[in-house]
């Protein structure tokens, strides 16, 4: 069985220096089912295609799944794709199975959030500021395109992570 970590080429992202990372930036993902299909549909780089936004680079540090379960996709040294080219050194991407316009995510979604905001928070000794993708500036209004969606509960992830804090 291939590990999360060894589904992308890591060879193609620049190292960053911990030291710059000050936020947790959250995403809807909904490309597929499996982390094997998600990492397949942003290496595609035609036309509208994920990838072409990206450059063929997966823009996940981590991935949640519907039960919860969060994968490490990119070693937190690397900068990942996730928002604006500004914000990728000062960010850790996590994207979170479901399509947030439509329905909320589980409460299981969301505790799996909280505690891997804490955890990052332990692990690179300071306080993350929380964020939805469409929350960063510079970020597209367009209704379709709101990440993670306005189902997506940003203020009570946000009091969560204050709690287990």
């Amino acid at each position: 069985m291939l590990s999360a970590l060894h589904l992308v080429d890591h060879s193609r992202y620049r190292k960053r220096p911990m030291d710059l990372v000050d936020r947790v930036v959250f995403h809807r993902s909904h490309l597929s089912e499996t982390l094997e299909e998600d990492v397949e549909a942003f290496a595609d780089t035609s036309p509208r295609a994920a990838g072409s936004y990206t450059g063929g680079k997966y823009p996940y540090h981590f991935k949640v799944g519907k039960l919860g379960h969060s994968v490490v996709v990119l070693p937190l040294h690397l900068s990942a794709p996730g928002a604006g080219s500004r914000y990728n050194k000062r960010s850790i991407h996590v994207a979170v199975h479901g399509d947030f316009r439509s329905h909320p995510p589980t409460d299981l979604q969301l505790k799996s959030c909280a505690s891997l905001v804490v955890y990052l928070e332990g692990r690179l000794d300071r306080k993350l500021k929380v964020f939805g993708h469409t929350e960063m500036p510079g970020s597209s209004s367009d209704p379709d395109k709101q990440c993670p969606g306005p189902l997506f509960p940003l203020d009570l992830l946000r009091s969560m992570v204050d709690e287990l804090s």
